[in-house]
């Protein structure tokens, strides 16, 4: 009996086995019919077309319409009666308009509801409620000023009558902008314009989602199929459908789709015998099928391990690799489920140390399963490595960077820093695309505000300490900030007041001790070179427009310069970051690639701000780092700045550089590499060096440049009450330049801060080390006002400490540092020279005149915008008056700014010269560390030139204004002396 129940079973196995195809097949027919309809309920409202095309045709007339009913208006505030009667209103009265008004009527325009013309600097408008110009309207006006018309926008009526408000700039007969009109018109002379469409469609005019008109009037009109952009102006045309064409909503005809394919599917597998089958009754041949396959997989097993054993040789040749793509080079991560750089069986604590890195001349920890060749540059690159068979003074011997090199297996190179910990959490991806990047979450930072730190990340900066620069060499005595013998012709009377600061020389730059003040002798190998000539050497960068001046063969060119550079002076590891540019990812992965041939590992920080990058090279790369950027500059442009052993390299270093490359004259390897994620180790460290007294309300400006992926986090996690501004990262900067020291760029803050009513705005450069502050008033504070600020806090907790100031500061800086009992000491202008002195001097703080600041007491000594910025807000926090009052109570300065003299460098040495002969200033102390600074009792003036811009120009300062006119006219006569022909600019 149990046989025949065992057979039976067999027999209804054998039975379901056979059925189960015929099942799969029915269950393929009905998912194709569902996956079918719903793919049809889809595509149907798409190809209606005898509904939808009455719809289109209909808005796009709408749109050329109203369009050219815009622009009618906007050619008549531009006639010349009307321009003449707007640049007649008196700028303290705005709404004194009635000749404009009159002008305007006579050209026909009528439905005018108000019509005022307000000067052209926003800063003199005043924002209100209706029937004053709110905060979009001024923003309307700066946009009308910059590009001479600006966009028409509906107003909603909550704001007043429903109309559209056209803004228009005023010009004078030299085309300059004099005034701004705001024109306020009834709503129905552009309404009117929207032509009612055929049949069951519809029609309707928006603006940032709200309808202005439909047509019919209907309620409740479903989603709109399509949309009309109406030329300048912020508005659109709609068009769709009445009752969507079709039995099922988009939303249901999704899910049936779905439920089709699922259906389709379950039926494919089924029939292929993959789904639901039960195992058939043993039969004789059954035992020998699984005997068959169980040694085979057993076999396969065991030759898993082996055939892992080999990953680590390196590839035969680079060219049978592939490459990875640029976003992957950049950043820490991918869509994958493993970090970026991280194999099977290789977790991301043999990525990321634990523990701080100390100064040493090993290599960090190196990676073998990481291919570094640079998409879509495998022909350059090929060609760069073909300069290694060339006799001497070629590359290196032509081989690929061997990118084969394993964290945990490869000891040719010793770390830099300890093995992680064994629980050390996997470092988060970072996704990246070209025109937006996020670093930073708030919620990784918010305790360490509170005082915790983030986990897996033990690294704390060590404030006191300074990188070496040199490892080898013996530390020389830093030089005291009293002066030394000038190295001039002749002697230069001194009688100046002993509070004000006396000439430091130059300290000399970061390496070999060449002076950076005045212009650097070329180097014969660039005189005349095509790729290379002096000009893309500046100051403090190599610098260049990507593709006609600077692609990624120049780029991997320059990289080997700078390593073989680097390994000359004794470095072995450098550190690699970039700004948020569009040509970033290409230009610092070909940078990577010619670091790593001539032996020197790199770091690779990815997109950061250049405080990220330094931070990091100071942590784990003896002060050595190199950031492809080109700060506030145009979009078009990018270029490297250089940092070795903690100082930034200057134009004599760069030249050096340069030269190594025109000769070709490259050292050779094969150097490791290790991806940091910079941008969370720098803002936990600096987060926990932070201490806020009270909550604020914060406008910030990114500018669209890389601050933009930490600043905001960073302010989130501080529990600041923050109100961002162009806050997404975008390299080609639609809204402005990064350059806080344009006041058109700041604008749009000021106005922010005045709007939202804020304690105080902060504006970034492009690559975050320079800083613009707007004060609770709306007004932006000059740096050295902010220096007095800085430096009167330092001073409080530092009797006595050395304070650097740029030769282009007022007078009342020093004073001011002086009487707290700091010791002040002038570096020439610029960032780079004022770091490189502060280094020199252990000084406690530094500035120049173009925002950045060096807050060296409890942080490092580099520029550094987003430390100063919270070191501010520390400031802020603990007072309880308003940033404007604080300025308030500083001594008052008056000053001209940068008057361009109209001459050329050369020309500029030699006024310099002429007025540095004894005679011409003997009652003021002379400085002459960065061209001419004459300094009397009351007033200061400064002749300088910049040989990056090939400029020289004037600056002048006093404590009131009859001084100022004084020290003017003193150095007129003094120059006009020297030249008759001169043109002053004052």
């Amino acid at each position: 009996m149990s046989q025949s129940t065992g057979a039976r079973k067999g027999q209804n196995q054998a039975s379901d086995a056979n059925s189960q195809p015929a099942i799969g097949r029915i269950l393929l027919v009905i998912g194709v019919l569902v996956v079918l309809a719903g793919a049809g309920a889809i595509l149907q409202p798409m190809l209606v077309s005898e509904d939808g095309g009455p719809a289109r045709v209909a808005a796009q007339a709408s749109a050329e319409s109203v369009a050219a009913t815009l622009a009618d208006f906007k050619d008549k505030l531009r006639d010349g009666s009307v321009q003449s009667a707007a640049r007649q209103v008196p700028a303290d009265n705005p709404q004194q308009t009635g000749d404009v008004t009159a002008a305007l009527e006579a050209l026909g325009v009528i439905g005018i509801l108000d019509l005022r013309v307000y000067p052209p600097r926003a800063e003199e408008i005043e924002v209100g409620t209706y029937p004053e110009p709110d905060f979009t309207a001024v923003q309307m006006l700066v946009e009308a000023r910059r590009s001479g018309s600006g966009r028409v926008r509906h107003r909603d009526p909550a704001e007043g009558v429903e109309h559209f408000a056209f803004t228009e700039a005023v010009v004078d007969g030299d085309d300059e902008v004099t005034g701004v009109m705001l024109l306020r018109l009834h709503a129905d002379p552009v309404r009117r314009h929207l032509q009612a469409p055929e049949g069951n469609t519809w029609v309707r005019l928006v603006q940032d989602s709200r309808v202005i008109r439909a047509l019919p009037t209907a309620s409740g009109l479903p989603e709109a199929l399509g949309s009309e952009s109406v030329a300048g102006s912020a508005l659109a045309v709609e068009w769709g459908v009445i009752g969507q064409p079709g039995i099922l909503s988009a939303a249901q005809s999704a899910v049936v789709l779905a439920l089709g394919i699922l259906v389709l599917v379950g039926g494919a597998l089924i029939h292929l015998g993959k789904l639901g089958r039960r195992p058939v009754a043993a039969t004789p041949q059954a035992p020998a099928r699984a005997e068959q396959s169980t040694p085979a997989r057993a076999t396969a097993a065991k030759a898993a391990p082996e055939k892992a054993a080999d990953k680590p040789q390196p590839p035969p040749a680079a060219d049978e690799k592939p490459d990875l793509p640029d976003w992957m080079l950049d950043q820490g991560g991918d869509d994958s489920s493993l970090p970026f750089g991280e194999t099977p069986g290789q977790t991301t604590e043999s990525v990321e140390p634990a523990e701080p890195a100390e100064p040493a001349e090993s290599a960090p920890t190196v990676d073998e399963g990481l291919d570094l060749d640079v998409p879509d540059l495998d022909d350059i690159l090929a060609n760069i490595e073909e300069e290694g068979s060339k006799p001497p003074g070629a590359s290196a011997d032509g081989k690929d960077v061997d990118p084969g090199l394993d964290f945990n297996t490869d000891d040719s190179l010793s770390s830099t820093t300890p093995p992680p910990a064994a629980d050390a959490p996997a470092t988060q991806p970072d996704p990246e695309s070209r025109r937006q990047e996020e670093v930073l979450g708030s919620e990784e930072l918010s305790n360490l505000a509170r005082g915790g730190s983030t986990p897996g990340d033990d690294r704390m900066p060590a404030p006191e300490s300074r990188p070496e620069a040199v490892p080898e060499p013996p530390a020389r005595p830093r030089p005291e900030l009293e002066p030394e013998p000038e190295p001039e012709p002749e002697p230069e009377p001194r009688s100046a007041p002993a509070s004000r600061p006396e000439p430091t020389p130059d300290s000399g730059a970061a390496v070999d001790g060449v002076s950076d003040v005045e212009p650097a002798d070329i180097p014969s190998a660039l005189q005349g070179h095509e790729r290379l000539p002096p000009e893309r050497f500046w100051r403090d960068r190599i610098i260049g427009v990507v593709d006609r001046e600077l692609d990624a063969e120049l780029a991997a060119s320059l990289g080997q310069a700078i390593g073989t550079y680097a390994r000359e002076q004794g470095f072995q590891t450098v550190a690699v970051g970039r700004d948020g540019r569009l040509s970033g990812p290409v230009i610092m992965s070909a940078l990577i690639r010619g670091l790593r041939n001539t032996g020197v590992d790199v770091i690779e920080a990815g997109a950061v701000p250049s405080p990220a990058l330094w931070y990091t090279a100071c942590e784990m790369a003896n002060g050595c780092g190199v950031m492809v950027s080109a700060s506030h500059h145009a979009p078009e442009y990018n270029g490297f700045q250089v940092m070795l052993g903690g100082q930034m390299l200057q134009r004599q270093n760069l030249l050096a550089i340069g030269e190594i490359a025109a000769q070709q004259r490259f050292a050779e390897g094969s150097g490791g590499y290790l991806q940091e994620n910079a941008a969370r180790s720098y803002a936990t460290a600096l987060a926990d060096t932070v201490n806020l007294k009270r909550k604020l309300k914060v406008v910030v400006d990114c500018g669209n440049g890389i601050p933009a992926s930490i600043v905001p986090a960073l302010f989130d996690a501080l529990e600041l009450d923050l109100i961002p501004l162009y806050c997404d990262v975008d390299g080609s900067f639609p809204n402005h330049r990064p350059d806080p020291s344009d006041p058109e760029c700041i604008e749009d803050l000021r106005l922010c801060v005045r709007n939202f009513q804020a304690d105080i705005g902060f504006a970034f450069d492009g690559d975050g080390d320079r800083l613009a502050v707007i004060s609770d008033a709306g007004e932006p504070i000059a740096p050295d006002r902010l220096m007095m600020l800085f430096a009167a806090h330092l001073l409080e907790q530092t009797s006595g400490a050395s304070i650097v100031v740029d030769v282009r500061s007022c007078a009342q800086l020093p004073e001011l540092v002086s009487d707290r009992g700091g010791k002040p000491g002038f570096a020439p202008a610029g960032g780079g020279p004022v770091a490189r002195s502060v280094v020199e001097h252990d000084a406690v703080l530094g500035g120049d005149m173009d925002g950045q600041f060096i807050l060296a007491r409890r942080w490092y000594p580099f520029g550094d915008a987003i430390c100063a910025a919270v070191r501010l807000l520390e400031l802020l926090t603990a007072q309880s008056r308003g940033m404007a009052e604080l300025v308030e109570e500083l001594p008052e300065s008056r000053t001209t700014g940068a008057l361009k003299l109209g001459v050329d460098a050369a020309k500029g040495d030699e006024l310099i010269a002429a007025l540095k002969q004894p005679g011409q200033f003997d009652d003021a102390q002379i400085t002459t560390i960065d061209g001419l600074r004459v300094d009397f009792a009351d007033r200061w003036a400064l002749l300088r030139v910049c040989h990056d811009a090939n400029e020289t120009m004037l600056y002048f300062g006093a404590g009131e204004p009859d001084a100022l006119n004084r020290i003017k006219s003193e150095f007129r006569d003094r120059l006009l002396a020297v030249d008759s022909e001169l043109k002053l600019p004052y």
